[in-house]
């Protein structure tokens, strides 16, 4: 079996099966969004790979990208310059992640 291109591929790593069922949570992070097929399946030891053959019925997973929306709220009153008045923000970052300590300037 020849081992398939896995440039975009889901995973996971530290794996312990026990008897019985298990369940094990695959992620994967991809730079564009589309539609992708799950076709073959490697487990990993050090030194060694096992692979399947083309999984079917083929599994797909979608990927969409949310984008990033701002509101600006200001309520029920018109504003009026020279006035401090209180005005709400809203940050929405759809499918992106804010690094922690970000700073936000406006």
């Amino acid at each position: 079996i020849a081992r398939a291109d896995y440039t975009n591929s889901l995973r996971t790593a530290n794996v312990v099966l026990r008897p019985g069922k298990n369940t094990v949570t695959l992620r994967a992070k991809t730079e564009e969004p589309g539609s992708y097929k799950l076709s073959q399946l490697c487990v990993g030891l050090p030194g060694l790979e096992f692979l399947s053959e083309c999984i079917k019925p083929r599994l797909k997973y979608q990927v969409v990208e949310m984008p990033i929306t701002t509101r600006l709220i200001k309520g029920e009153q018109d504003l009026l310059a020279g006035l401090a008045q209180t005005l709400v923000v809203n940050i929405h970052t759809g499918s992106r992640h804010i690094p922690q300590n970000s700073v936000l300037r406006l």
